[in-house]
């Protein structure tokens, strides 16, 4: 071909010659090489040296030991042997096991490789289950705050509520509340039953309790309100046959239409006529009286 008045032997992908007739400049795509050729760029790169090791890099993309390879945000070295994974992360972050780069938890320094801490940035932070926190008197539990980047109470110990603006523990919950806010009760200790953002004693069927005393004060229908003598606290106790009501003792007070109380227990009326002697639990009269 005829370059600058001389013809020369055409190089393939070559777009410029100089002066003696070799080639100076190499399509895109291609790369030239020591011997003045033009070799096509190794995968994803943009420009190489002549030794065909690559100097940029396309879009997403980065350079790691002369090879271009897939961008991992945060990633400040791949690994050598397969740059499909990053070797060291950027301050702040740590080496997931999918040798990738997450955010460190907040206040720490050192991470393993599940994102718990190992240790803080300073003494000023104390680590617990992970966190560095700032120790908050009779906390239980810490949570990260993610707009603040910053570690926080989560739960306090039996008797306090979390004040969250403040990030304290104060010791004014309801009786037997275990986490609230405000005087409110949001959650109760074992044995009890959040009512009306307090806590009641926990009592099956109960419909309505006492906010003063915490016990239960009515049944749901079917029941009667109970004292258990041992425990000197109300249950419900399913009612006798017949009744409509009963005393905390289970005795009849009210009976359903056709029925009457007798020692406390509601029997049919019928079974009743001229009957002297009357046995509430097989429900049979034994003696009658005179003449009958």
């Amino acid at each position: 071909m005829l370059a600058q008045g001389q013809c020369i032997i055409q190089e393939p992908n070559c777009v410029q010659f100089n002066s003696n007739g070799q080639c100076s400049i190499c399509q895109d795509g291609y790369y030239l090489t020591s011997n003045y050729k033009c070799t096509v760029l190794p995968s994803f790169c943009t420009s190489a040296n002549p030794q065909g090791q690559c100097l940029t890099c396309l879009p997403n993309y980065s350079l790691s030991y002369n090879r271009c390879v897939l961008t991992i945000p945060f990633c400040v070295e791949y690994n050598r042997d397969d740059p499909s994974q990053c070797f060291q992360c950027l301050d702040n972050y740590y080496l997931t096991d999918q040798y990738r780069c997450a955010n460190k938890p907040p206040n720490c320094q050192i991470a393993d490789s599940n994102g718990v801490c190992i240790k803080c940035i300073n003494t000023i932070y104390q680590l617990i289950n992970g966190l560095c926190v700032i120790p908050v008197q009779n906390c239980l539990s810490y949570r990260i705050v993610q707009n603040i980047n910053d570690t926080r109470c989560s739960r306090c110990a039996d008797g306090y509520q979390l004040d969250d603006i403040k990030n304290v523990c104060q010791g004014n919950l309801p009786p037997h509340c275990i986490q609230g806010n405000n005087n409110r009760c949001q959650i109760c200790a074992s044995g009890w039953r959040l009512y009306q953002s307090i806590c009641v004693r926990e009592v099956n069927f109960c419909q309505v309790w006492n906010t003063t005393s915490l016990e239960c004060s009515l049944c749901n229908s079917g029941y009667y309100l109970a004292l258990n003598g041992s425990t000197s606290y109300f249950f419900c106790s399913i009612l006798p046959h017949y009744c409509l009501t009963a005393d905390l003792q289970g005795y009849c007070t009210t009976c359903v239409q056709g029925y009457s109380i007798y020692s406390g227990r509601c029997v049919d009326n019928t079974t009743l006529i001229n009957c002297q002697v009357y046995n509430p639990s097989t429900m049979i009269c034994t003696q009658c009286y005179i003449n009958f």
